[in-house]
């Protein structure tokens, strides 16, 4: 077999366990997506990186459901939605929401500063500041 370029293996939808079994020495070897290996055979450790390995079983997990975080806000003027793939992503984009309008709604801004904590800024605009808003928070799971 002619050789060729380090390739990544990759198994779309699962996270694929391979179990190879090197014909030269008996030797297994465990690959998961991501390991290196030579037109998709990974590399014997013990016999000088020789590609000897056969597959003997594959195991497929199913990854967890990819999720999305869409939070709404209601204002005087509509809704803003926003979306993110992740909490942390959803909860920056709030905050930054939150430090845009801060200013405007606070009475005194030099004297009541934007808290460095996103949390407890979101909790004070929404829950002391701007009690005329709303903001709603939900995950969902996306499904082909």
């Amino acid at each position: 077999m002619k050789k060729g370029k380090w390739i990544n293996i990759e198994k779309s939808g699962l996270e694929a366990r391979e179990v190879w079994k090197c014909e030269k020495c008996g030797g297994t070897v465990r690959v998961k997506p991501g390991d290196e290996a030579e037109n998709g055979v990974p590399f014997c450790p013990d016999c000088d990186r020789e590609r000897t390995f056969v597959r003997t079983e594959v195991r497929g997990v199913q990854k967890e459901p990819e999720r999305v975080w869409v939070a709404i806000i209601t204002h005087r003027h509509g809704n803003d939605v926003l979306v993110a793939r992740s909490e942390a992503g959803i909860n920056g984009k709030v905050y930054d929401f939150v430090s845009d309008w801060w200013d405007d709604e606070v009475e005194d801004p030099e004297n009541n500063p934007l808290p460095e904590d996103h949390a407890e800024a979101v909790s004070r605009y929404f829950g002391e500041i701007a009690t005329d808003e709303t903001l709603d928070l939900e995950s969902y799971e996306v499904s082909d």
